[in-house]
């Protein structure tokens, strides 16, 4: 009788024994498995940061312009991938918003932005497998919506085993940002000092810092596909500026508009004509070519310049001299030449 008690009671401890090691074993498996997706998702959070430090630097190559455009880099895509990185300066320079930023893109650049290993010959994790465990993250897309200035990033993160034709993946994360973009000015000489979306700019000059920006829309922006678009002296002959040292400053803008009138509302001013009745607000006309005084007179000596500033009410047909020793400079006289003209915010809106 005692044998087999005992022998029912091996048979007992045996297979305890053996759920417990299936256990272990079990707890091992899921231990790894949650360890290599922890990994993967290290790896999505990283190649992130990296692809963001690569875009933001500006130290090395600039590339700040590609955070404007699209690049569509899944395995499978439905249709044809949008990827404005890969394309040439014909292609690329009619979608970029700044037309003539300098394209600085390398190929090594490019291959950072794309994906990358992030533990080059390291082994992250020792669990008895013969090749070595890493981490790496590819750029799956990238989108831009100029609507309402979002980016979208969507990252992959790998833990593999082995190199090569022989690696193998062990978990992958997939991780998707939005950011909101804003524009920054970084130097003094990147502020437009002159903007409009037709310009005969003749031989005026610029002196000091400062752009003159040529507001374009999508349509317009066709002509900077043709090699040498971007020179001053062309966009010089397009808005037909004959000074050189202008020429230089000329810089194209597409998709950018005058900013919104109410933004300029905030302090509800207006600018009106002083004691019209009717209450009316001032139109002004600023010519410094004017060869008459304002209400269309001879200026009173033979090859005088006329008066340069000219305002009337918005109702009113009748202009009047807007033009003071302060805001107009001459280089005599009156009716000598003139060299600067100068408004302040006290000569618009009583200040």
């Amino acid at each position: 009788m005692a044998l087999p008690i005992a022998l029912i009671i091996g048979a007992l401890l045996l297979v305890a024994s053996a759920g417990l090691l299936v256990k272990m074993l079990l707890l091992r498996s899921a231990g790894a498995a949650e360890s290599y997706k922890q990994l993967a998702e290290l790896a999505s959070s990283n190649g992130l940061s990296r692809i963001l430090a690569k875009l933001n630097d500006s130290q090395t190559t600039d590339i700040s312009y590609l955070w404007r455009l699209s690049q569509d880099e899944q395995l499978d895509p439905v249709g044809t991938p949008l990827r404005q990185w890969d394309l040439g300066d014909p292609s690329l320079r009619p979608l970029m918003e700044q037309p003539c930023t300098p394209l600085s893109l390398t190929t090594t650049t490019k291959s950072i932005l794309l994906g990358g290993d992030l533990s080059p010959g390291d082994n992250l994790r020792s669990d008895g497998r013969p090749d070595s465990v890493g981490i790496s993250y590819r750029l799956r897309s990238y989108s831009y919506s100029p609507g309402d200035s979002k980016a979208t990033f969507t990252v992959e993160g790998y833990a593999t085993q082995g190199s090569g034709s022989s690696q193998n993946v062990l978990a992958r994360s997939l991780l998707t940002r939005v950011l909101a973009l804003k524009r920054l000015v970084r130097s003094n000489d990147d502020w437009g000092v002159i903007a409009a979306k037709t310009m005969v700019l003749g031989p005026s000059s610029i002196t000091g810092n400062g752009k003159v920006l040529w507001l374009l829309d999508s349509a317009g922006a066709a002509r900077f596909g043709v090699a040498g678009a971007c020179s001053a002296t062309n966009l010089g002959a397009a808005l037909g500026s004959s000074n050189a040292t202008t020429q230089a400053k000329l810089w194209p803008l597409v998709g950018t508009d005058f900013p919104s009138p109410g933004q300029f509302d905030q302090l509800a001013a207006i600018d009106l004509v002083s004691g019209s009745s009717p209450t009316q607000r001032r139109v002004w006309n600023i010519d410094d070519k004017r060869s008459t005084t304002c209400s269309g007179g001879s200026p009173g000596t033979t090859g005088a310049t006329g008066e340069a500033i000219c305002t009337r009410g918005e109702s009113s047909t009748s202009w009047s001299s807007g033009e003071t020793a302060a805001t107009v400079k001459r280089s005599g006289g009156a009716g000598s030449s003139i060299t600067a003209i100068t408004l302040h915010a006290d000569n618009i809106c009583g200040g």
